[in-house]
């Protein structure tokens, strides 16, 4: 009973954590928080500028721009840089699921591109 309670506890715990992270946009992408933590690791030795937009990259993980347009959600706007951090964390956990093998970049310090 002890463990059953503990085990309802942590669901209920992940849902509020996890809510706290949903965007304005109605059926936006739930980014949980293991997911933004490791975004952010990314986005310290990418770049330092969410909101960072150039010809080549953009957005706060410093994306190629054709990079973002392959992995963003048909919603989010066509430029990484005019995209919230949060959706930029939902796409980088696209990108790593879809193509990097769920290998997190720069989770143990700077290391280069990826």
């Amino acid at each position: 009973m002890r463990f059953r309670a503990l085990a309802l506890v942590s669901v209920v715990a992940l849902v509020f954590i996890t809510a706290i992270f949903v965007s304005e946009v109605g059926a936006a992408p739930v980014v949980p928080w293991s997911v933004w933590q490791k975004t952010l690791k990314v986005h310290e030795c990418e770049q330092k500028n969410w909101y960072a937009v150039g010809p080549t990259y953009s957005g706060g993980l410093g994306w190629h721009n054709d990079l973002w347009l392959r992995f963003k959600a048909p919603w989010m706007p066509s430029n990484m840089g005019h995209a919230k951090p949060l959706w930029q964390a939902w796409a980088m956990a696209h990108f790593v699921n879809q193509v990097n093998g769920g290998y997190w970049p720069d989770q143990f310090g700077c290391s280069g591109g990826y």
